[in-house]
């Protein structure tokens, strides 16, 4: 019993490499042209912790951590409930700015059928939005909120973290107790690690694996063991993380992996669970060009080879003011085209009603209405090899022709 409660504790902690601090970013958020659209297709509902039980060969349910979001895309509250039995034990409560910044963040600990505060967690930033201090608090005797430790962040002149100081209030003065530092290959961290300052000692690594495009696949964890043998303290493995993803890009579960009697052993899986950010326009990078989707158009152009996320060339282009207005383009794929014909339009705003097609001889095969609609399909099986004219029309001055190749 006492190894499975430690494992849940060790899957559980997975929970805090996602939604906290970024460590591959900047530790800020600006506004900027494309504030209005979201990479984020998804929002986090729920992650449930499985523990592994080698007897039965099957993964057992742990715990979950249920999202709420009351009216704010971002997580107001978390709640932690135990499997199987659903029993509460603790609750996270954040706030934010009007920048999406988080302020503060309340942990809170289920007790005689009601919550009880634990701890209080608040952040500072600077003019540019970069996280500087994080400061911990517990009640004391008198119930007030008393500050025990505090992190303070430093930046490199790119703005990437580059180490935070751990400092410890004992008696009312601040010591410095740790370092812990990021190391880049990049702008990837390659490797994290904590300092002791009292005597410059190592007290847990970790090092992080990369694919070809740069998403994190893998996490080894090491700590500072008592060897009771030797009589000395030495860096052991502890832990070992693969992650999977789905086709937003987000976590869709990770694999466990904790180190005993020389080996790694399979110790459990944290899964996540989405849904879709409804109602939320979505930027792709489509042909070097970004563009406005809805949530339920994402999936489509994914497949099609669009890519998450702003284009670089025009982020730089925003950055420098190159480009003041959104534009709207259309496209069709697979085009020469066997059957069905896909069209696409950048932003479901666009000032077309019809998409009409023409053969060469200008006579009028199909008409489809495509008002405030993104992605529409047509089935052009049963024509015949040759030219033909897609027409998207709409208010005067408002046409765009796609030239179509049909083969059989």
């Amino acid at each position: 019993m006492k190894r499975i409660l430690l494992i849940a504790m060790a899957l559980s902690a997975t929970l805090s490499s996602f939604g906290q601090f970024d460590m591959n970013g900047t530790g800020h958020r600006k506004r900027d042209k494309y504030s209005d659209c979201t990479d984020r297709v998804q929002r986090l509902d729920k992650v449930k912790g499985f523990v592994f039980d080698a007897a039965l060969n099957e993964l057992l349910p742990s715990y979950v951590f249920k999202y709420s979001y009351q009216d704010s895309p971002l997580a107001t509250e978390v709640i932690r409930l135990e499997l199987p039995s659903g029993e509460k034990t603790s609750r996270q409560i954040y706030e934010y700015d009007d920048e999406g910044l988080k302020t503060s963040y309340l942990y809170q600990l289920w007790e005689e059928n009601g919550w009880s505060d634990f701890m209080l967690t608040q952040y500072e930033y600077d003019s540019q939005g970069h996280l500087i201090t994080e400061k911990f608090s517990r009640l004391d005797q008198s119930g007030q909120w008393a500050q025990y430790q505090r992190h303070l962040y430093e930046y490199d002149q790119s703005g990437h973290l580059t180490f935070y100081l751990r400092q410890m209030n004992y008696s009312n003065v601040w010591t410095d107790f740790s370092q812990v530092h990021y190391i880049r290959t990049g702008n990837l961290v390659t490797e994290r690690y904590e300092v002791r300052v009292a005597d410059n000692t190592v007290i847990w690594k970790e090092l992080y694996v990369y694919d070809n495009g740069g998403i994190l696949a893998e996490r080894f964890r090491q700590d500072l063991k008592y060897d009771a043998v030797t009589n000395t303290f030495n860096m052991i493995n502890s832990e070992h993380r693969k992650f999977f993803y789905d086709i937003y890009g987000d976590v869709a579960y990770v694999d466990v992996d904790t180190w005993a009697d020389g080996k790694w052993n399979y110790a459990g899986r944290v899964v996540y669970y989405y849904t879709l950010n409804t109602g939320k326009k979505v930027c792709l990078c489509h042909n070097g060009i970004t563009i406005r989707v809805s949530v339920n158009a994402v999936a489509a152009h994914l497949r099609h080879g669009d890519k998450l996320g702003v284009c670089e060339e025009d982020r730089r282009d925003d950055k420098h003011g190159n480009k003041d207005e959104e534009t709207c383009t259309s496209s069709v794929f697979p085009n020469p085209v066997k059957s069905c014909l896909d069209l696409r339009i950048s932003t479901v705003d666009h000032p077309y009603k019809y998409a009409k097609l023409y053969n060469k001889s200008g006579s009028l095969l199909l008409v489809e209405e495509i008002s405030h609609k993104t992605d529409i399909s047509m089935n052009l099986e049963k024509l015949i090899s040759g030219e033909y004219y897609l027409k998207l029309t709409g208010d005067p001055g408002n046409e765009k022709t796609h030239i179509i190749i049909k083969r059989n």
